[in-house]
């Protein structure tokens, strides 16, 4: 697999990196990206307005926050598919696979996340419609940290797992994507005439819902006050995370961060950030 020169030199040095990127979210259309100073001890957040970071290819477990007190991961975990391992996460949820593929309705695990209330919603992203499922008080707060232009409430749940059983079935039936692809999110960053696009949409889907499942969907809510003017004038280029990012911040939009650098526009993951390591100093 071929490596880039900035990737090699991080490689190298990335152990000596000062800050561990420990969380990105959003407080309404305020992203954060939180740093933990390894130096000091201190928890700081990353200034998006500007950008000149290195990222490095090792992940490491973020801890977890308890009683609202940062606790580092005991073991330094390494870590892949998840930001925590499974000790720091067993809070949360005892079982970390769980979260995407629920075994039980919560009986088994005693889980609190399990047996709350779920919504199935429908964002959208540009004019192409995503089916879902989250807690179903966080269901805006979770459309904006993935970035959907919009989104309405198809059904609720009182589990996870029945919530994640409606998902699927409505997935299969209509044909809706649970997974959009980077390059589609992307795309739809350039789209001009967005809203009135959704809006249709959102007609056919819940007058199809209506007749073929009997449910009737919520109102449309959009979303758009996220901290980037759009329609941008060409797509952006998505980046790895690993190497080097510097440029000049255009804006964030749920997961990703456009900047220009290099004479183009790319797009950098900041969900992707937390377990990785940074640096703010030049290599």
């Amino acid at each position: 697999m071929f490596a880039r020169a900035d990737q090699l030199r991080i490689d190298q040095v990335e152990d000596s990196f000062r800050f561990h990127a420990i969380g990105y979210f959003w407080e309404d259309f305020d992203p954060k990206l939180l740093l933990y100073d390894l130096e000091d001890g201190q928890i700081k957040p990353l200034d998006l307005n500007q950008l000149s970071i290195s990222v490095s290819r090792k992940k490491s477990c973020v801890g977890s926050f308890l009683e609202n007190d940062y606790v580092p991961c005991p073991k330094n975990a390494q870590v892949e598919r998840f930001s925590q391992c499974p000790e720091c996460g067993e809070s949360m949820i005892p079982i970390q696979e769980c979260i995407f593929e629920p075994k039980c309705e919560g009986d088994k695990c005693d889980s609190p996340l399990c047996k709350k209330d779920h919504a199935i919603y429908i964002a959208f992203f540009g004019n192409k419609p995503k089916v879902g499922m989250t807690v179903k008080s966080r269901v805006r707060s979770r459309l904006i940290e993935q970035g959907a232009d919009a989104y309405f409430v198809a059904d609720t749940q009182p589990t996870r797992r029945s919530a994640r059983d409606k998902e699927k079935l409505i997935g299969e039936r209509f044909g809706i994507t649970e997974r959009p692809s980077s390059k589609s999110v992307l795309e739809s960053l350039t789209m001009p005439r967005k809203r009135m696009q959704v809006e249709e949409g959102y007609k056919w889907i819940s007058e199809e819902f209506e007749n073929r499942l009997g449910i009737r969907p919520g109102p449309l809510e959009f979303l758009d006050s996220y901290p980037l003017e759009e329609p941008l004038q060409e797509v952006p280029k998505y980046v790895e995370s690993h190497g080097v990012h510097t440029g000049d911040p255009i804006g964030v939009k749920g997961k990703y961060l456009i900047y220009k650098g290099g004479g183009r526009l790319s797009a950098l993951r900041l969900s992707d950030l937390p377990s990785r390591f940074i640096s703010l100093d030049k290599l």
